[in-house]
């Protein structure tokens, strides 16, 4: 294992083989849920049933489990009082400034990642942002409470091309990434570009349109 200067902070490099056997011994062993408190709890269930296929496995008057696989839960609502709402506008700028930004969802294919983005908007669904950062090609989405999902697909399929990316001169130039169309990404995709060439940034800008990324990729919506 190689040490790197980034930022201050010595980052690990590690080989494809470290990688692919690696764990740490206090690592839990997997993700299991999350739980939100919601004044707008019914339009919340409705939003993840949509998103996910969600559907609700125990529900009261203050509480909802919902599932959308094995696991018993994968997010709980708690029903907060109406005139919480009041506090709303200062739970989206904490989000932007402080604490935890977002969580992370990978999909296997960038096919089944942008059919889910057509799916969704067809439901009124739209994201706030979609920007190929490099490693991964990514939309964002904010619940109605304005929690942010990032839906991902890896763009690398090897650990050694990640990390000769992450090492390179274009990342270290541009670490945000482009932003891009998805209707035009999945134009092309479903018009026959192999999917290999629609994973490198700027493969979803439109003919024309102007290229938006590194900090010029950040605003107020996108932050």
């Amino acid at each position: 294992m190689k040490m790197r200067p980034a930022g201050g902070i010595a980052a690990e490099v590690f080989s494809a083989e470290e990688v692919g056997r690696w764990r740490s011994e206090h690592a839990p062993d997997y993700w299991a849920h999350w739980v939100l408190k919601s004044t707008r709890r019914e339009r919340m269930v409705e939003w993840y049933r949509t998103v996910f296929g969600a559907r609700v496995v125990f529900t009261n008057e203050r509480l909802t489990f919902m599932t959308w696989d094995q696991e018993h839960h994968r997010v709980a609502i708690i029903r907060m009082p109406w005139a919480v709402r009041l506090l709303a506008p200062l739970q989206g700028i904490r989000r932007k400034l402080l604490g935890l930004d977002h969580l992370a969802f990978n999909f296997g294919t960038l096919q089944r990642l942008l059919e889910t983005y057509e799916r969704i908007k067809q439901a009124g669904i739209s994201p706030v942002w979609c920007i190929n950062h490099g490693p991964t090609t990514s939309i964002y989405y904010e619940d109605p409470d304005g929690n942010r999902l990032e839906f991902q697909f890896e763009n690398f399929d090897r650990v050694e091309d990640l990390q000769a990316f992450a090492a390179s001169g274009e990342f270290a130039d541009n670490p945000i990434g482009v932003n891009f169309d998805p209707d035009y990404l999945l134009e092309r995709l479903r018009g026959g570009t192999p999917p290999d060439e629609l994973k490198t940034r700027g493969s979803g800008t439109r003919p024309g349109a102007r290229t938006v990324g590194g900090m010029k990729a950040i605003t107020w919506k996108t932050l």
